[in-house]
């Protein structure tokens, strides 16, 4: 086992937190941080009851466990794994080119990456399938087996001499029992209770854990913030707060002693935790002030017990002479009571001074520790209250993202049904301009066939000149209205002279009145279609004047029907 990775972690003063990283370490190497209890169970099916493995059998079944982890998280093994936990095992295990299984099983769980609640039950359960004669008890060898076993792990790193022997927790944990045997809640309880011969196994899991604990306190030491790992606050000092590396390291600053309690965190600090740091640092400053006053008020030597010796030499020393048997004189004896007097007065004035400095002393403290109390209660209220206002913030944003979302939707809906009814009608409105194309196409092809249909050909006179409505009738489109420019200004008599002419003329030629009747009403229709297309593409004046022209021939046409008749 090559350990030169784990040369650096020596210089970690802490014995139990050196031998956690240095088994950490291992762990790492051997890939067992992904490796979970049910997949080394799973794997150790495959015995068949054996006892003991060689190197070639337990790398086997290290490749049957590594594949299992393999397929369930992916690329987090390396092909030297097997190899690696193989040389492990049998550095400290080895018995002569083979190894126990329970051995193996014991060290594959211990460094598994499950959790302590499921490493402690797998342990029992293998001390429980011992030489228990009750069956789901544990006894004493089996026990002894299994901390053995635990005890020897240590070893790969060198720090087996550091956590105790194994007899000390045997007996630990048979303690207050007369039975021979505990059961597995017993064990269990008794390996909560972090044990010293154990104690590297849960520290090593909370290393573990905390790797992906981000603390957002700033380490005193080294500055740092926020730091990841474990967090040591010291009780002493107020809002001290340590990171792992500085702890381990033993980092020290003006403030801050080596000496001084620390306590060990895995999780972010909470309010909880700084009221109950900051009220037992100021407990702590109060008592040590108390103690400081304490000593500066001048105490009595306690006298010592005299000796038989003593007490002769005392009595020698107080008995009376001879000369001595006569009274003492009355000044003698006034100004000794006068002395012993005010001497007792002095003490008595000291002690009532003494007395009413500790008197201001306490009312002191008690108005400091009743301003610390206010001083939390109006900040708890005022968390609280901030709290309250939050939730009723967070309750009123909710709502208002509610309606505004309610309102979103029911704007895109108008908008999708509006658009919906522009297309609709924009698309209406297009048959129907195209309808009204279409139709005005098929009238303009009726009105063109009918034209030519109703229109008789011109009627020629014999041996005269066309006459003014078969001038009409031959001219263009655009002249249909308008009557030639020399006949425009004749007087309607001389027009009427002529036709009568014409009439007598060509009486053989000519047709009925009544036809003629009949030409004249239809050249004055085919006269007004043409004058309501001639209106809309030219709007002239012009037009109408041509068709009252128009409309007065009928009326003379007319007039000489009505004499012809007569």
């Amino acid at each position: 086992m090559d350990l030169e990775s784990i040369e650096a972690l020596n210089e970690v003063h802490a014995s139990v937190y050196r031998s956690a990283l240095k088994l950490q370490s291992i762990q790492r190497l051997t890939q067992l941080h992904v490796v979970l209890v049910r997949h080394i169970v799973a794997a150790l099916r495959s015995v068949d009851g054996a006892r003991d493995l060689d190197r070639q059998e337990v790398v086997q079944l290290l490749n049957r466990m590594y594949v299992n982890v393999s397929q369930e998280i992916p690329g987090h093994v390396t092909l030297e794994a097997p190899d690696e936990t193989s040389s492990a095992i049998f550095t400290v295990f080895d018995k002569g080119g083979s190894v126990d299984v329970d051995s193996l099983q014991t060290f594959l769980v211990a460094l598994c990456a499950d959790s302590l609640a499921e490493k402690y039950l797998a342990l029992v359960s293998l001390a429980a399938s011992g030489t228990s004669p009750i069956p789901g008890s544990v006894n004493r060898a089996s026990l002894r087996t299994l901390l053995h076993n635990l005890s020897m792990i240590p070893k790969l790193v060198h720090e087996e001499a550091v956590f105790g022997s194994v007899e000390v927790a045997v007996k630990s944990c048979f303690k207050s029992v007369l039975s021979p045997s505990v059961s597995r809640d017993h064990v269990v309880s008794w390996l909560q209770s972090e044990p010293r011969l154990l104690i590297w196994l849960p520290t090593m899991y909370r290393l573990s854990v905390s790797q992906n604990v981000s603390h957002n306190v700033r380490c005193h030491c080294c500055k740092s913030r926020p730091f990841s790992g474990l967090r040591f606050r010291c009780e002493k000092c107020v809002n001290v707060h340590l990171c792992q590396t500085c702890f381990f390291t033993n980092r020290r600053t003006r403030k801050h002693k080596q000496h001084h309690p620390m306590i060990e965190f895995c999780t972010p600090p909470n309010f909880k935790e700084s009221m109950s740091s900051l009220v037992q640092n100021a407990r702590h400053a109060l008592r040590l002030k108390q103690n400081r006053r304490q000593r500066q008020v001048p105490m009595e030597p306690p006298q010592k017990p005299q000796s038989p010796i003593e007490e002769r030499l005392d009595l020698s020393r107080n008995a009376p002479s001879p000369s001595s048997d006569q009274s003492p004189s009355p000044e003698r004896s006034d100004s000794a009571q006068q002395t012993d007097w005010d001497i007792d007065q002095s003490e008595r004035e000291a002690l009532k001074e003494e007395l009413r400095t500790l008197q201001q002393d306490k009312c002191v403290l008690e108005e400091q520790l009743e301003t610390l109390r206010q001083t939390v209660q109006s900040e708890h209220s005022v968390l609280e209250d901030k709290y309250s206002q939050v939730e009723v913030t967070v309750e009123t944003l909710k709502r208002h993202h509610s309606m505004l979302e309610t309102f979103v939707t029911q704007a895109l809906e108008k908008i999708e049904i509006q658009h919906n009814n522009d297309t609709t009608e924009d698309e209406l409105e297009d048959e129907e301009d195209e309808n009204e194309e279409t139709e005005d196409d098929e009238e303009l092809k009726l009105l063109d066939g009918d034209e030519d249909e109703l229109t008789p050909p011109p009627t020629v006179l014999c041996g005269s000149p066309l006459s003014h409505n078969l001038y009409m009738e031959e001219a263009g489109p655009e002249q249909c209205l308008s009557p030639p420019p020399l006949q425009q200004h004749q007087p309607q008599q001389k027009q009427q002279e002529e036709e009568e002419e014409e009439e007598e003329d060509c009486g053989s030629c000519s047709s009925s009145p009544e036809e003629r009747l009949m030409d004249a009403v239809q050249r004055l229709k085919l006269g007004l279609e043409r004058d309501t297309w001639a209106r809309t593409e030219h709007n002239t004046d012009k037009n109408w004047e041509e068709l009252l022209l128009s409309a007065d021939e009928v009326g003379d046409e007319i007039h000489q029907l009505v004499e012809s008749l007569v």
